[in-house]
């Protein structure tokens, strides 16, 4: 009769493959929280800055007004210009 040894150790080796898979999902899952904690909420407020800016300059640039003529004095004419280069 051959009979087939048994490992002692068979149990203890699921269970350690059991908490091997199990510590590598933890690990996973902190590995996620920690990214969304750190780079999306960084992400978050490192874009509020620039789109303040932005807002800023879309309001500066409507209280531009184009600058007042002053009607003092008419242009000169460019026959009178070269008059005055002539002389």
């Amino acid at each position: 009769m051959s009979e087939r040894r048994r490992n002692p150790f068979a149990a203890l080796t699921v269970l350690s493959l059991g908490l091997f898979m199990t510590l590598l999902a933890r690990i996973a899952a902190v590995a996620r929280d920690v990214f969304d904690h750190a780079f999306v909420s960084a992400m978050k407020w490192s874009l509020v800055l620039p789109a303040l800016v932005l807002i800023a300059a879309g309001l500066a640039c409507l209280g531009i007004q184009p600058p007042r003529h002053r009607d003092t004095e008419p242009a000169p004419d460019s026959e009178s210009e070269s008059e005055a280069v002539a002389a």
